[in-house]
């Protein structure tokens, strides 16, 4: 199943990256596209190059971390020579480009028995529902809020709105969490409609995260499209327009 998923992921990209190639070719032209490849490719191999040797000078050793109290000489020489870390630094990159050519992202360091791709299949969906649901959710509630502040410029709904989200802007989530939680405990303490506090794929679990990711987008948004409006609402036209009005 996890080849299967690779050789069909593989599949999809080439055929993305080919269309993007040949829309981009027919629009630009074929020069200019060979020169942004080749390009392409100097930075491709520069970003990996950098990204191997941050790991492989960056402190620890995944065969200690993973074996912990179990460790034997016997168990880290098989396991460094499992995951090729025996090997020298320019073979282990050579090993590293072939099998991300092949769209094989290799084996855990946490454990050996799930693949790279085994977890991102158990983790992406949730993280993009997260991602997406609390941009959309910023979106809808930061614009609107932005636009009534331009509008309400300089009075006390425009400064009320503003100091709510430059407070909400400077509170990280790892702040807002614990105070949910307490909250969210009190609540079923006292018998009283709550929410979870741990979980995924139901509502009443979902909510809460995409709220509390929402939160500090909805303040650069509600600030942005104040902003934008305010220089807008002063242009000349408009005064024109609301003059004939």
């Amino acid at each position: 199943m996890n080849t299967l998923f690779s050789d069909l992921a593989g599949v999809i990209i080439i055929l993305v990256v080919v269309a993007s190639l040949g829309l981009a070719g027919l629009r630009l032209g074929l020069r200019f596209l060979v020169r942004r490849l080749v390009g392409l490719v100097f930075v491709v191999l520069g970003v990996t190059f950098i990204t191997f040797i941050m790991g492989y000078f960056a402190p620890g050793n995944a065969a200690y971390t993973q074996l912990g109290q179990h460790y034997t000489k016997e168990a880290y020489a098989q396991l460094t020579r499992f995951y090729g870390l025996d090997l020298p630094w320019y073979q282990q990159y050579g090993n590293f480009l072939g099998r991300l050519l092949h769209f094989d992202l290799g084996y855990s360091y946490i454990n050996d028995a799930d693949t790279v791709w085994t977890i991102l299949q158990r983790y992406v969906p949730a993280s993009a529902q997260l991602g997406v649901g609390g941009v959309v959710l910023a979106v809808l509630v930061g614009v609107p809020t932005g636009v009534i502040a331009a509008v309400r410029a300089r009075t006390r709904v425009d400064s009320t709105l503003q100091g709510i989200a430059l407070v909400l802007y400077a509170l990280p989530s790892f702040v807002i969490i614990p105070f949910y939680q307490l909250a969210m405990i009190w609540l079923n303490n006292q018998g009283l409609p709550h929410l979870q506090v741990s979980g995924w794929g139901t509502w009443d679990t979902m909510t809460a995260p995409i709220l509390i990711t929402a939160i500090n987008s909805f303040a650069g948004y509600l600030r942005f499209t104040r902003t934008s409006l305010t220089e807008v609402l002063r242009q000349d036209y408009v005064r024109t327009a609301r003059a004939k009005a």
